[in-house]
């Protein structure tokens, strides 16, 4: 069979698609996503609380409930701004806060810490 032009930008294309597919859920989370314990033994609860939950969109935790979250890289470590509200408000409570932090994983920790004043908290990775 010859081969046609149109037959082989359609191989060209399958191929390309297939490559894309294939690797995109082979894209490596960044390090911050995951379950943190503000002590390790908590870690073996495998709940939120006492976890804290990262996700790329968003953070969870008995206190914060953050369904936006942008992070924005900074050389080792990345700008954080969170857009949270309470877990216990009630229906129609559209109260809610916002939050910047700094983080940073280092040796297995990470560290948040806000951007302005305030104390930061240093948490351990829970295995998944």
């Amino acid at each position: 069979m010859p081969d046609r032009p149109g037959r082989r930008w359609a191989s060209i294309c399958g191929a390309a698609l297939f490559l894309m597919l294939t690797t995109a859920g082979a894209r490596a989370a960044e390090p911050y996503v995951g379950f943190w314990a503000n002590d390790p033994k908590d870690c073996a609860s495998k709940t939120v609380p006492p976890l804290i939950e990262i996700q790329e969109n968003g953070a969870y935790s008995a206190d914060l409930f953050c369904t936006s979250a942008t992070f924005t890289p900074q050389g080792d470590e990345w700008k954080v701004h969170l857009e949270c509200s309470d877990p216990m408000a009630g229906p129609g409570d559209d109260s809610g806060d916002s939050f910047d932090y700094r983080f940073s994983v280092v040796d297995g920790k990470l560290h948040w810490d806000p951007d302005g004043p305030g104390t930061g908290s240093v948490l351990t990775r829970c295995s998944g």
